[in-house]
């Protein structure tokens, strides 16, 4: 049995994935966690499980926009879910120091912080240009200050 579920997100992406043969070999992955306004239709497909069966074989991070790590890090603050995670992974490279900074970033952005904020935020934290992991956002210099990390 595989089975796929697109978790409502707006334009950010959250995929539950559960597989396996029965209820006892069940695995279950989640692949972000979309805009922080995803955060409440993902806690009511948690919710839904029973508490002994809160737990994710592998969390995915693909990568450090808004529109796929902030319902993340509302999942990571929920306590009350009793959710745990087997392993977790940040843009298919293991934890290192720029998953420590990003996410210590976002945890400490205002509510109004654009992309830019958060990337001078990031270049405190990682100050070398040619860190291998550097977040290099695309957008024209409008959009990198006017465009809002926590929009919903």
């Amino acid at each position: 049995m595989i089975n796929v579920e697109l978790i409502q997100a707006s334009d950010g992406d959250c995929i539950w994935i559960e597989y396996g043969e029965d209820e006892n070999t069940l695995h279950r992955i989640l692949i972000d966690g979309g805009k922080s306004g995803t955060f409440k239709h993902l806690k009511s497909r948690i919710e839904k499980l029973p508490q002994n069966a809160r737990h994710f074989d592998l969390l995915v991070i693909t990568y450090i926009d808004a529109d796929h790590i902030a319902g993340v890090l509302k999942l990571l603050e929920a306590d009350d879910l009793g959710i745990t995670f087997e392993d977790i992974w940040f843009n298919g490279k293991a934890n290192g120091a720029f998953t420590y900074a990003a996410l210590k970033t976002l945890n400490e952005l205002d509510e109004g912080a654009s992309y830019k904020d958060c990337y001078k935020a990031i270049r405190k934290i990682l100050p070398h240009v040619q860190y291998p992991q550097t977040p290099q956002i695309m957008a024209s210099r409008y959009q990198k200050n006017t465009w809002k990390v926590f929009e919903a």
